[in-house]
């Protein structure tokens, strides 16, 4: 997964760092294609910006700086970006959360953002949260627009190889896969968890420990689940009876019948019941009742 994610951030950071490798006289005189900056001092944020890398706080404010001073760049979704996974390095995920949902506006294609908020509802969602479908649902939302997205996503970064694109769009789709199968976790839909997982190993690149063991932890609950379903009805229902019993023994039901509206006031032994040496003393002190003999 660290190979994912360094093939995803050199994907979308590949324009601001071509462009900060360059001086304002290397600048092509033609309009560039591409993002590029406006003025000397936006050129100054974005080297800038490029030098916080790998230090979370000083990427946090140089973004801020970017964005602040110059409102219209053409790297807002970049720094927007960046700077929501500097918060998610820091375990912040309200602001994590905040910036990436504001990376998509700038950028609706931000695939990298789409994919942080899928895994971070997948993650951060509890079985008895009150809003736990709201969460579970975007979840879901995020996760299959990723899906549809590496379908046919562009190369961003033309340093890539095709075939090493290729292997990118599998593996962040079968990140996607992986963040369905934690939310159905979440819901106990154990079976369906196993389908996702299976779909992640399959979609991968490579084979994915964690995906390989999340799958096998969870398989032989979904076979179990299709073996019930093909059971025949009477088959299922012998079954339902004896756990029934079971779980009547456990509660002390069945264990002597109940007496019935006449045998109310009958002497214990009268009714056929083993008398134990305590009951025989019992039944002595009621006036009028024989004492039965007790059994040892």
């Amino acid at each position: 997964m660290k190979r994912i994610i360094m093939m995803g951030i050199l994907a979308l950071g590949a324009g601001l760092t071509c462009v900060v490798a360059q001086t304002p006289a290397q600048a092509p005189a033609a309009a560039p294609k591409g993002p590029a900056p406006k003025s000397k001092a936006e050129m100054e944020a974005l080297q800038a910006l490029q030098a916080a890398q790998g230090n979370p706080d000083a990427t946090i404010a140089a973004c801020e700086n970017l964005i602040t001073k110059f409102a219209d760049t053409d790297f807002k979704a970049i720094a927007l970006f960046m700077e929501a996974d500097a918060y998610e390095k820091k375990n912040d995920s309200e602001h994590m959360v905040i910036f990436a949902e504001r990376a998509l506006e700038a950028n609706p294609q931000n695939f990298q953002a789409v994919l942080m908020l899928a895994k971070y509802y997948s993650s951060h969602t509890r079985e008895n949260d009150l809003d736990r479908e709201e969460k579970l649902g975007k979840e879901e939302k995020y996760a299959h627009q990723v899906i549809d997205m590496m379908k046919d996503a562009p190369k961003p970064n033309p340093q890539l190889t095709d075939d090493q694109w290729a292997e990118v769009r599998k593996d962040i789709a079968a990140e996607a896969y992986n963040a369905i199968g934690l939310g159905n976790l979440v819901r106990k839909k154990y079976d369906v968890a196993a389908g996702n997982f299976k779909q992640a190993m399959d979609t991968n690149s490579r084979p994915e420990p964690a995906y390989m063991v999340r799958y096998a932890s969870h398989r032989d609950v979904r076979q179990d689940s299709r073996r019930y379903q093909r059971a025949p009805a009477d088959q299922v229902g012998c079954s339902e009876r004896s756990r029934r019993g079971r779980k009547g023994r456990r509660k002390g039901t069945g264990r002597r019948p109940r007496a019935g509206a006449g045998e109310v006031n009958q002497p214990l032994h009268a009714r056929g019941a083993r008398i134990t040496r305590v009951e025989t003393e019992l039944s002595v002190q009621r006036p009028g009742v024989a004492a039965p003999r007790a059994y040892p």
